[in-house]
């Protein structure tokens, strides 16, 4: 089975349903998580935390309507293939903040191994239970049930930081302008793919 790494967004739902089908296919084949890498990517770096309601920002700029009309939009969109592979999402409860401090948390969980199962906890709590990944405490929780240090997770705040922005950098680099974007020895998958391209890309 091959390594692969997957420039993601924890912010955006196309990187929730293209990780969460990455993860499924390897466990699917009985192969190591820590065979995906999970790479920072950032749709918002500048993201002040002024605008806190997801659903109204994507609405605004949709040009559509209505509140309904665009949730109804979403839901062809993603939200179907989402519910397809498991997942749950509430779009009226997901809070938009910086993805920062949680692109810090996977950078840390990823030096331990545990970069899939920090990716499943945080994307799912974001768009299923309306965590606030920007909220240390939530992050400390997450850390701490994957059996990590938090205490020295924070010691080393500026550490992960700077890997958030090498990431940024390898994607520019990789010519990377979507998530989730697949990357193997310079062959690219880009968009959420179906199981026949993953096993495609993989097997190959």
């Amino acid at each position: 089975m091959k390594n692969i790494e997957i420039h993601v967004d924890v912010a955006c739902p196309f990187s929730y349903a293209g990780g969460e089908k990455m993860i499924q296919f390897l466990e699917k084949n009985n192969a190591p998580l820590t065979n995906i890498r999970f790479r920072s990517f950032q749709l918002q770096p500048d993201d002040d935390n002024t605008k806190t309601n997801y659903l109204m920002n994507r609405f605004k700029t949709s040009g559509m309507n209505s509140v309904e009309e665009y949730k109804e939009f979403f839901a062809r969109l993603i939200g179907d293939q989402i519910k397809s592979i498991g997942l749950d999402y509430n779009i009226e409860t997901v809070i938009s903040k910086n993805t920062i401090h949680a692109h810090m948390g996977l950078q840390y969980a990823t030096m331990f191994g545990k970069q899939a199962e920090y990716f499943r906890k945080v994307t799912r709590g974001h768009f299923a239970e309306g965590k606030d990944y920007y909220d240390f405490n939530y992050l400390d929780a997450v850390l701490t049930e994957l059996g990590l240090d938090v205490k020295d997770f924070h010691s080393r705040e500026e550490e992960m930081k700077n890997l958030v922005a090498e990431d940024m950098k390898l994607a520019a680099e990789r010519g990377v302008r979507s998530v989730p974007t697949f990357y193997q020895n310079g062959i690219v998958l880009a968009g959420t793919g179906s199981v026949e391209e993953f096993e495609k890309f993989m097997l190959d």
